[in-house]
């Protein structure tokens, strides 16, 4: 689950680290919750930081873009007509909502770590 904040400044905005924590344990979401904090830069980009739950800041996270994006989209901050690049710690995704309002997500991806677990 994701809880999306809209802020005018996602950069300097005390929010992430003072707010993330709270948010993610709230009484809300008994399972906990990740939160984005979302600037609308453009009709057609977003600027997005993550509070991952059980994790803290992170430099991404997919389905929080996707959910970003739709939630800019549903009320009107996004037009949906073009997809919206949302511009995250580390890196860019660009989000398309379809007509049927499914959402398709591209971007880079890369190996960062491989491991074997022993049994």
């Amino acid at each position: 689950p994701h809880a999306v904040i809209f802020t005018q400044n996602v950069e300097n905005s005390p929010m992430l680290t003072a707010l993330g924590p709270i948010i993610e344990r709230h009484s809300a979401f008994p399972g906990g919750v990740n939160v984005e904090f979302v600037e609308v830069r453009s009709n057609e980009e977003l600027r997005v930081r993550v509070w991952e739950r059980g994790s803290g800041v992170t430099m991404a996270c997919g389905t929080g873009a996707c959910a970003s994006a739709a939630a800019a989209i549903r009320t009107g901050r996004c037009s949906g007509r073009a997809p919206v690049s949302v511009l995250l710690d580390g890196g860019k995704l660009e989000i398309t909502m379809e007509k049927n309002r499914r959402l398709t997500m591209r971007g880079p991806a890369e190996t960062v770590y491989e491991g074997e677990v022993l049994t």
